[in-house]
């Protein structure tokens, strides 16, 4: 949907980490957009979307399926220039289960004790990248935190006022009784599910940005 979006838009999109169950579907993915004012466009995404669709055996019954999503920026420069301090960092190697071996191998994933933020990369080549683009996306998502909570430095964030994206429902999407889609925090409905899954979000995402001017 995202990636369908971003091509409509003219922007450049790539999936650059993807984690398979056993069974073949998706566990998680990770997409990099490289366009301007990209994390101003999608923050609004960041929250627990939910497909609620009819019960397979044709009872009254419906089913829900959800999706957590979490937008990070991409900053080239500022957080490179963040200082971490090391012993406030666990740096570890799950075992996951991947396409491949070299994707269960080279998997990094680096925990903020402090906050309790937890990040991990395992689409690059090797262990150092993986943990240089963990690291970075550590710092990034330790920017914003700072921004959210109107603090001077990571020293300073409150790790109990730290939104739970797990716990943050954003949208519905309905495929049965009726086929639409719910925006819960701006109470934008589009009554074409279909539509909105070929990456048709304008509406949405424009919603979400004039909610943050007007607040």
């Amino acid at each position: 949907m995202y990636l369908r979006w971003a091509k409509r838009q003219g922007y450049e999109g790539r999936i650059v980490d993807k984690c398979l169950y056993k069974n073949g579907g998706i566990n998680s993915a990770i997409i990099e957009f490289e366009f301007e004012c990209a994390y101003g466009y999608l923050s609004g995404e960041k929250g627990v979307h939910y497909l609620i669709r009819g019960s397979p055996n044709e009872s009254s019954q419906l089913e829900a399926s959800s999706a957590t999503v979490d937008v990070i920026p991409m900053f080239l420069e500022s957080a490179c220039d963040l200082e971490i301090d090391s012993e406030d960092l666990i740096i570890s190697s799950p075992l996951i289960h991947g396409k491949n071996k070299r994707q269960t191998d080279h998997t990094v994933c680096i925990q903020h004790i402090p906050t309790g933020i937890s990040v991990q990369s395992y689409g690059e080549r090797s262990h150092f990248a993986n943990k240089m683009k963990a690291l970075n996306r550590l710092k990034a998502k330790l920017l914003v935190t700072t921004k959210e909570q109107g603090v001077a430095s990571i020293k300073s964030i409150q790790k109990e006022n730290i939104v739970n994206l797990w716990q943050e429902e954003i949208r519905r999407y309905v495929s049965h009784p009726h086929k639409l889609v719910h925006d819960v925090k701006t109470g934008v409905e589009v009554p074409d599910l279909n539509y909105v899954l070929e990456g048709n979000i304008g509406p949405l995402i424009a919603a979400h940005i004039n909610s943050r001017v007007m607040s």
